[in-house]
């Protein structure tokens, strides 16, 4: 019993669980997702004020110019108003996120960085969701197991009770209040039943103990009057007296 609750309730927290981290961690990555866009959007409103007075003179930023105002792994990209490509800085690897701000004279300005930078904000929260499922399931299994124990000691005394009771043990006393309404009921229940049975029996022992008092006395009265009709017969009455005698006794 003890280990059906345990397995059962962790089964339930698991399941809870497979239904809730999934969409969990979906919106970790978007909300990360979005926030890294709004930085990367901001980064590159701020360029864009930078570089504004070198695009309006028709002049193309200076690396060093560049090169502290962009993060090192992250790529600008300065296009024009016709989409042609004015300034392409740094390199991002693999996958991209981007985020853009529009430029002076028509152009846009465009910052993206390799979606490993998403992977590790998003590393730590997703352990610490891990950690707290694994936690929940923990818990879990040993809330269940004190509560199979509150559960399974009660049930088992009763069993111990309504075994001896089985034995003929009509003494048999209800085991201490459980505090579960239901148990303590089974047990009040088993002591009324052990009660009633004791009091039946006793009962019966009475009766049979007087039955068998005034049985013995009819009986030896019998005996008497056949020993004083032997004592006194001829030896057929003497042999009748004492099958008879035979049979009483």
């Amino acid at each position: 019993m003890r280990r059906r609750l345990v397995v059962g309730t962790v089964a339930v927290i698991m399941a809870v669980l497979t239904v809730l981290v999934p969409p969990v961690v979906v919106l970790l990555q978007r909300a990360t997702e979005r926030e890294l866009e709004v930085r990367l959007s901001s980064q590159s409103a701020a360029v864009s004020a930078a570089i504004a007075d070198e695009l309006i003179q028709g002049n193309t930023p200076t690396v060093d110019q560049l090169a502290k105002m962009v993060t090192p792994g992250d790529q600008l990209v300065i296009t024009a108003s016709d989409g042609s490509e004015v300034l392409r800085y740094g390199t991002a690897t693999g996958r991209t996120i981007s985020g853009s701000a529009p430029g002076p004279v028509g152009t846009s300005v465009r910052i993206s960085t390799s979606r490993h930078s998403l992977d590790n904000r998003v590393r730590g929260p997703l352990i610490a969701l891990g950690a707290f499922a694994i936690g929940s399931i923990a818990l879990g299994a040993l809330l269940a197991s004190v509560m199979s124990r509150r559960l399974a000691r009660p049930l088992e005394r009763l069993a111990d009770s309504a075994d001896r009771l089985g034995a003929g043990d009509f003494s048999v006393s209800v085991p201490p209040p459980s505090g579960i309404a239901e148990i303590d009921g089974i047990g009040a229940a088993l002591d009324s039943s052990a009660h009633r049975i004791d009091q039946m029996l006793i009962a019966e022992r009475s009766f049979t103990g007087d039955a068998t008092h005034q049985l013995r006395t009819g009986l030896t009265g019998i005996a008497l009057q056949l020993d004083l009709i032997a004592a006194q017969g001829d030896a057929d009455v003497q042999a009748t007296t004492a099958t008879t005698r035979q049979q009483v006794d």
